[in-house]
């Protein structure tokens, strides 16, 4: 169990009090660094709910300001049992250290950009009866052990509208994800005189109707017909599996 524990400390005619900082506080702001927790890790309440924002761009703060706040933590007991973050734009992988959160209940991350595959960690959360993780761009197998908490607690799982294996109702790109493996091994286009070709690709950023405009204007950067639009499909279908499949497909020619 995490805790607070006040720490009395004497020294000459100087007495000062200091908290030890709640681990569970300091597990959640580690899992998540780019959210802003509204509360002090050596202060924190054994009972109590905190609210959850994220630094967003100014134009997007008036629309936000509109939705109600549903984004929190709770603690019961000095632990984490719920972990409210949904639609928040996070993105990269689910932070392993979520395992340390043994006290946690509900764990809802839907709606957000998160990838990779479900850490077998949060095995380790024992007592989970709701698991939220839809709409997002998860990848793999829910791991065995954490399946196995699942079923035995009868928890409510939604993990819909991801990439995982062997689960309905996930994402229709899902089936492409075979072909970005392939155009991520084929290195026909990898050989030094299509550098000019990737260096402007990378000029006007993998946009290709940017780089269609920089090659009309440059004579196909003196390619032959061919051989540049052999060189354009292969670019295409790698920006695509870039931006839908980054577990798979790498860019760049040089």
């Amino acid at each position: 169990m995490s805790s607070t524990a006040p720490t009395t400390t004497t020294t000459g005619a100087i007495t000062s009090t200091t908290s030890t900082p709640n681990l569970d506080c300091l597990t959640i702001k580690e899992a998540f660094p780019q959210v802003r927790f509204d509360v002090d890790c050596s202060n924190v309440e054994p009972n109590s709910t905190y609210i959850a924002t994220k630094p967003v761009y100014r134009r997007r703060r008036a629309a936000l300001r509109q939705r109600q706040v549903n984004d929190y933590i709770q603690f019961k007991n000095s632990q984490i049992i719920h972990v409210i973050l949904p639609n928040m734009d996070l993105a990269g992988s689910i932070s392993p250290v979520l395992g340390n959160l043994e006290g946690m209940v509900i764990l809802d991350l839907s709606g957000n950009k998160l990838s990779g595959s479900i850490p077998e960690e949060l095995a380790k959360c024992v007592q989970l009866t709701k698991v939220s993780l839809e709409n997002n761009q998860l990848v793999g197998s829910v791991p065995a052990a954490l399946t196995l908490i699942l079923v035995s607690n009868k928890a409510v799982v939604n993990l819909g509208t991801n990439c995982l294996e062997n689960y309905s109702n996930q994402k229709s790109s899902c089936k492409y994800k075979d072909k970005c493996l392939q155009v991520s091994l084929d290195t026909r286009y990898m050989q030094p005189q299509y550098k000019p070709l990737w260096d402007a690709l990378a000029i006007v950023q993998n946009d290709m109707r940017a780089f269609d405009r920089l090659a009309e204007s440059s004579g196909n950067f003196a390619f032959g017909e061919y051989m540049f639009q052999g060189f354009r499909k292969y670019a295409a279908k790698l920006v695509w599996c870039f931006a839908h499949h980054p577990e798979f497909a790498y860019q760049g020619g040089r």
